[in-house]
């Protein structure tokens, strides 16, 4: 048993292997891809059976499933460690067929979500491919993704717009109308290393959605705290008023959090990450 096994022996125990596996293996037939992507289950506290609940492949969560499956595929291949008898062929077998099927949301530029679809799924998959011709093919996707991730950027905000509306009455407000309301949330965060991970691959030399992610942060860090060094969750801008030099900032809140000026804690996960 390696030190790093013997450190974290939970994480490498060979139930997580059995779980991931039986649902990956069940859900996936040779009557065609997934559909739906498991997003969580059941209470224990629940009545039985204690079962994922399934997603369509849109929703900003279908990319982690697939990304648990790279990372046991990953774990053989580089530290050389399992704790079940499944192959890593079999592993990297499944993992491609989860992930196929996202590709087809990587056009997309309804959503911020891209790097939570995308990180996860293909690039484990082109940066752990051997065969060239498929490192190509998902590489493709990828930076297909980042581009439509970038399309979301105002560069009169510094920010890529992350809800295209909000229909929640915030202070008896809806915030429907995209030209006059550019809406920011912490979570964005995550999705930055996509623009970064997409430059470093990309075959031309420009830094332009690296500039994007750093512009973004920046703007983040200027913004999005309050006093306390807490995170609000959302950040409407005035899409209409703003500039480079001047953002203007109409209402700061939280959609998730316990109140406005709160510390919510998966909100501020989302910025140290970023």
């Amino acid at each position: 048993m390696s030190a790093v096994t013997q450190a974290l022996p939970e994480l490498f125990s060979a139930s997580v292997e059995a779980k991931v596996y039986s649902v990956a293996a069940r859900e996936y037939t040779n009557a065609g891809p997934p559909d739906f992507y498991p997003q969580y289950t059941d209470s224990p506290d629940s009545p039985p059976p204690h079962s994922y609940h399934f997603t369509p492949a849109r929703f900003w969560t279908s990319g982690f499933f697939p990304g648990s499956i790279w990372l046991l595929y990953e774990r053989i291949e580089v530290l050389g460690v399992t704790s079940g008898n499944v192959t890593a062929d079999e592993w990297k077998r499944l993992a491609i067929s989860w992930t196929k099927p996202l590709g087809e949301q990587a056009s997309r530029t309804n959503t911020h979500d891209m790097g939570f679809l995308f990180m996860p799924t293909f690039y484990k998959w082109m940066t752990l491919e051997s065969e060239p011709a498929v490192v190509e093919d998902a590489k493709s996707t990828f930076l297909c993704a980042a581009a439509s991730l970038a399309s979301r950027y105002n560069p009169d905000i510094g920010c890529l717009r992350s809800w295209d509306q909000s229909n929640h009455l915030v202070n008896g407000v809806k915030r429907e109308d995209m030209d006059k309301h550019f809406l920011v949330i912490i979570d964005n965060m995550m999705n930055l290393e996509l623009l970064y991970a997409a430059d470093y691959h990309s075959p031309s030399d420009s830094q332009a959605l690296s500039n994007i992610a750093t512009t973004h942060a920046l703007t983040t860090i200027a913004n999005h705290f309050h006093a306390s060094g807490g995170t609000y969750h959302v950040l409407n801008y005035d899409q209409q008023s703003s500039s480079p030099a001047n953002p203007v900032i109409t209402k700061r809140w939280a959609h998730q959090g316990y109140g406005d000026e709160s510390v919510w804690g998966r909100g501020q996960a989302w910025a140290l990450y970023g």
